[in-house]
């Protein structure tokens, strides 16, 4: 699939939820996180999680858009892995902020 072989440009879907929006203040642009599979999501199967470690800590910021999470998860599955640079946040005067980010294969 070209989108994964190449950098892929998207935003960070779900960060309004559950509490996500308290970890936008430690991001930062040029920032890199990484890909994790939710197998067991509820809602969706294929679900891909954006993650980043803040302070030690593994913290979940959203997630990854369904047209594009199948393809994502069929590859994880199948044991390729993917990280993310933010390279946008936006919203900064507005209550609730998003997250930009390319998607770059790592292996």
């Amino acid at each position: 699939m070209e989108q994964k072989e190449q950098e892929m440009y998207t935003k960070i879907l779900g960060i309004s939820f559950e509490g996500r929006q308290r970890n936008i203040p430690d991001l930062k642009v040029g920032m890199t996180g990484f890909l994790e599979r939710e197998p067991d999501n509820k809602f969706d199967s294929n679900a891909v999680k954006f993650m980043m470690t803040i302070n030690g800590v593994d913290k979940h910021l959203g997630y990854l858009a369904k047209m594009h999470a199948v393809d994502f998860a069929e590859a994880m599955d199948r044991g390729l892995e993917y990280s993310y640079t933010i390279r946008d946040i936006t919203g900064t005067d507005a209550q609730n902020k998003g997250v930009n980010v390319s998607i770059a294969r790592v292996n």
